[in-house]
């Protein structure tokens, strides 16, 4: 199988937005992408200029716009220096830092008014690591030795991705920046038991550092303790005796004389 990828179909097909989701999807995985893209810039909805942005530092330069003078590509004005200032620098540190994998976007009429990008180009499809690269129609026929060919549309273009995602994960090899994993701290020993002659040894000489350093300490006299006061014992008051309660007596009833005991008291019987 063939190390190098390229990405073809009519114009506004997605081939930028399937470059772009593929280079999310290795970063995700842990390899290293280099290279560059051409993100389309819109005003009120109608596309005016395309930029090149570097992958790995996210550097940006203009590519085309329609306010630019020749060179021309359709209604585009080309500026070639702008160009190279980013997209060059990009590939020759993905080619000499030994990236995972490098991603052009793209090979078309714009990019190829640089000379200098397509010299670039063929070193790269000779290097091991592979490319990922979209091309235009026009170009397809020129770079297919080099590699295998997808045509998307808007029908196919999932099919199309997972198709290509499979292919490249089958030559890639591991990520070379590894993920470190997390190592559980290991449990801490105890100290080995020494011998007890060694313990001894140390018990007499921080006894001996102990009684020089200590000194005695003076004692303190003791104070005389103050004699208590004794306190008076309260004198008890005689109980006063109660006085005895007297009894009424009750006053006997008159028993009511008749006619003959007046009689009788009158004469004194």
């Amino acid at each position: 199988m063939k190390n190098n990828f390229f990405v073809s179909g009519v114009p506004k097909c997605g081939k930028t937005t399937m470059i772009t989701d593929l280079v999310s999807e290795l970063k995700k995985k842990g390899f290293r992408v280099a290279g560059f893209i051409s993100p389309e810039h819109k005003s009120r909805g109608t596309r005016d200029s395309f930029y090149v942005q570097d992958v790995e530092t996210g550097e940006k330069s203009l590519l085309a716009s329609v306010e630019l003078p020749s060179p021309k590509v359709s209604k585009y004005g080309v500026a070639v220096k702008s160009f190279e200032s980013v997209a060059l620098p990009a590939l020759r540190k993905a080619k000499n830092n030994g990236c995972d994998v490098i991603v052009i976007d793209e090979i078309g009429p714009m990019e190829m008014h640089s000379s200098k990008f397509g010299d670039l180009l063929f070193d790269l499809f000779e290097e091991k690591i592979p490319v990922v690269a979209a091309i235009h129609r026009e170009f397809v026929n020129d770079y297919d030795v080099y590699g295998n060919v997808y045509f998307v549309g808007p029908s196919n273009r999932g099919r199309v991705f997972n198709q290509l995602k499979k292919n490249l994960l089958k030559v890639l090899k591991k990520p070379k920046r590894k993920l470190l994993k997390k190592v559980s701290p290991k449990p801490k020993q105890r100290p080995k038991q020494k011998k007890a002659k060694s313990r001894q040894k140390k018990k007499s000489k921080t006894k001996s550092k102990t009684k020089q350093k200590r000194k005695p300490k003076a004692k303190k006299k003791a104070k005389p303790k103050k004699p208590k006061r004794r306190k008076k014992p309260k004198k008890e008051k005689p109980e006063k005796p109660k006085p005895k309660k007297k009894r009424k007596r009750k006053a006997k009833k008159k028993k009511k004389k008749g006619f003959f005991g007046r009689v009788k008291s009158f004469f004194g019987r």
